[in-house]
């Protein structure tokens, strides 16, 4: 989890940074992280059963046959904060440049 807040923060500060020798660019990159920040919500932190459950239920068959779900097991997440929409090509183009 702290690899996404990792992520989320590195990729502010990079977006902040990026292209500082144009004012123009920096107040539009500046207004972008500002934009970002502020549209991020918080999501709760839990605890699930990650994984084919499929034996659990049923005829106790797997859902699936590949291994990269199994065994089952308990992950625990902690709350993190995600943007509320998608990136849009605007963003991702003042980003870019």
């Amino acid at each position: 989890m702290n690899k996404y807040r990792a992520l989320i923060t590195l990729s502010l500060i990079g977006t902040i940074l990026v292209g500082c020798d144009n004012s123009k660019n920096d107040t539009n990159k500046q207004q972008l992280a500002n934009d970002i920040v502020n549209s991020m919500v918080t999501v709760k932190g839990g605890r699930f059963q990650m994984g084919d459950f499929g034996p659990l239920v049923g005829e106790k068959l797997p859902f699936s046959p590949g291994l990269d779900n199994k065994p089952l097991h308990w992950v625990e997440l902690s709350d993190f904060k995600i943007t509320k929409n998608k990136v849009t090509w605007r963003e991702f183009n003042v980003w870019l440049n």
